[in-house]
């Protein structure tokens, strides 16, 4: 990996706090207003519903800019399902849940060298994740219980030494 793109990975991931389960696009910008940096879109998933369609789950990620980033969630394990799958949502960030053997990350690497894949991995706070929690009654995410996801994270970012104040 180059310099320059392990920056751009350091960055990108810089500060993750991710909420997973987006509905629709509405609260897509509800989560934007709220300091959300990435947007998890649970599909094709072994158990559960999904919150939405692929269809869905793709205009809203196409309608993403940067510090915002829409990440698929999914428990695939092969390759070249993933690659298809990824594309079509038009997605840079994959989150792999399940069993994947490394021969199948390699060949998805291969397949689309510039998806970021992540993978549950106990290395330290790198990042927060929800996908429940920060809802109201109805189940669409309050901005109230947003916020303070958002707010706790970043504290504890503070005390682990992986937050700059300046950074978004």
């Amino acid at each position: 990996m180059s310099r320059a793109s392990l920056v751009s990975s350091t960055r990108l991931f810089h500060q993750f706090i991710q909420v997973a389960g987006v509905i629709d696009d509405a609260e897509a910008q509800l989560l934007r207003d709220c300091g959300v940096g990435y947007l998890g879109f649970p599909l094709r998933l072994p158990v559960n519903r999904e919150d939405l369609t692929e269809a869905a789950a793709a205009g809203i990620i196409r309608s993403l800019a940067p510090p915002a980033y829409g990440i698929a969630i999914t428990y695939q394990d092969d390759a070249n399902d993933i690659a298809a799958f990824t594309g079509d949502l038009g997605v840079g960030i994959v989150q792999l849940h399940g069993d994947i053997s490394q021969g199948e990350l390699a060949r998805l690497k291969r397949q689309r060298p510039a998806l970021k894949v992540i993978k549950s991995l106990a290395v330290g706070p790198a990042g927060v994740d929800t996908h429940t929690g920060v809802e109201d009654a109805t189940g669409r995410k309050d901005a109230g219980k947003v916020r303070r996801f958002v707010s706790q994270a970043r504290a504890a970012f503070a005390l682990s030494g992986n937050y700059a104040p300046d950074s978004s």
